[in-house]
């Protein structure tokens, strides 16, 4: 079995569906006694796990376990009819007896049967404004789409045969912003065919950050809560656009295996993870696969996001400069808060910071995880770009200071 194949098995095997990002409710300073040029991770994300109490023992990605919060409250606030009450309670009792007392999917199963009609009639509650923040997040998916297209298009990196793959899978992608939706009347009748799992998986909405399957992207609503802010406009699309040019990387990466520039990219990000020294706590040969082949589709969608989401940024910030009566102000800044709002999406807890690489399911020892730690995937993110350096006048002898080996240009 050839490396390739090998890669593609453990993606068949372990599917993990969060990718990268950050709540716009967080507004923490930044760490000034922390050098960006030197551990920029730390400068953006540190006070916010200082912030946040729920950051040592929740394990995910801050943003998302903001917006989790503030679910909760809601949903404690909403005025649930005596019947359903009832029906739910009846229908999550048949389901722990059903499937040994698994309280998380007996309470997903029991949400998506009786309470998604609630949630849907109340979607505003939970998002202000929801139906321009889904307008405004399909926006930044075309728009998205049709640079990635472009660049493919034009790129002297990509051989035409690949080329026309890689055109035809993007032209066949779509966003699928998940959500509560408004069920027909005999969704609830007893004779249907229960299956608690499926039913659980239709409350992703509230927990799914995203994930792309089948050429769709999907994202749940913690990142389109990340568009309801009083924050600049242009900060919140610079988060929303990295997260779904990341989900974008992975549809690229199908057509472009095998082909001289995924060769060429596969070997520097393979050895880039695989130099780290988290890199000896990954088991040996698992699945045959080093740390950074195991961790290489997820390496190569981030590097199409931080390149496709940069490109987005400039062409939204030339685009108010082009409608404002100050031409090119404050670009230095601008580009500072690209990387900023870049870093914060991959702001995750205390707990998950410290997972450890492998833990043991079912009685067998497994990775925990497809993605590289989020220090490494900021850090290791913008060092990649001379843009950065330039941002925050790193000088040559900080660690995250941009040196010509480190670029990887994909188009």
């Amino acid at each position: 079995m050839n490396i390739t194949s090998k890669i593609i098995l453990s993606l068949l095997f372990f599917i993990n569906i969060n990718a990268c990002n950050r709540s716009q409710s967080d507004d923490s300073p930044l760490n000034f006694n922390i050098n960006p040029c030197d551990h920029f991770y730390e400068y953006v994300c540190s006070n916010t796990r200082e912030r946040y109490p729920f950051s040592n023992d929740k394990q995910g990605f801050i943003f998302a376990d903001i917006f989790r919060l503030h679910v909760k409250n809601i949903k404690s606030e909403l005025g649930v009819p005596e019947e359903i009450r009832s029906n739910f309670n009846k229908f999550k009792d048949q389901c722990l007896e059903a499937e040994n007392n698994n309280l998380n999917l007996c309470q997903g199963a029991a949400e998506a049967r009786y309470l998604q009609n609630l949630y849907a009639k109340n979607i505003n509650l939970f998002i202000p404004n929801f139906l321009d923040h889904e307008k405004k997040a399909n926006e930044i998916f075309n728009r998205l789409k049709f640079n990635l297209i472009q660049n493919v298009q034009k790129s002297d990196l990509i051989d035409e045969s690949i080329k026309n793959k890689a055109i035809a899978e993007m032209n066949e992608s779509q966003l699928i912003i998940q959500q509560p939706k408004l069920q027909e009347e005999d969704a609830n009748n007893e004779n249907i065919k229960i299956d608690y799992e499926v039913l659980n998986s239709l409350n992703d909405y509230f927990y799914n950050i995203a994930h792309e399957k089948d050429k769709k992207v999907f994202i749940g609503l913690s990142v389109v809560q990340l568009l309801n802010t009083s924050h600049s406009n242009k900060t919140n699309i610079n988060s929303v656009s990295h997260i779904i040019a990341h989900e974008l990387g992975h549809i690229l990466l199908n057509p472009f295996i095998g082909s001289p520039q995924w060769s060429y990219i596969f070997k520097s990000l393979r050895e880039e993870f695989n130099d780290l020294e988290e890199s000896k706590n990954f088991l040996p040969n698992f699945f045959g696969l080093t740390y950074g082949e195991y961790t290489f589709s997820e390496n190569f969608s981030d590097l199409v996001a931080m390149q496709l989401s940069y490109e987005d940024s400039l062409l939204a910030q030339n685009e108010m400069e082009e409608n404002s009566k100050n031409s090119k102000i404050g670009t230095n800044n601008n580009e500072k808060e690209f990387f900023i709002s870049y870093a914060k999406n991959f702001c995750t807890t205390k707990r998950h910071a410290e997972m450890p690489l492998i833990v043991s399911y079912e009685n067998k020892l497994i990775p925990a995880d497809m993605h590289a730690r989020a220090v490494y995937r900021v850090d290791l993110g913008v060092r990649r770009m001379p843009q950065f350096s330039e941002a925050f006048q790193c000088a040559a002898h900080n660690k995250l200071s941009f040196k010509p080996v480190f670029d990887l240009k994909i188009w």
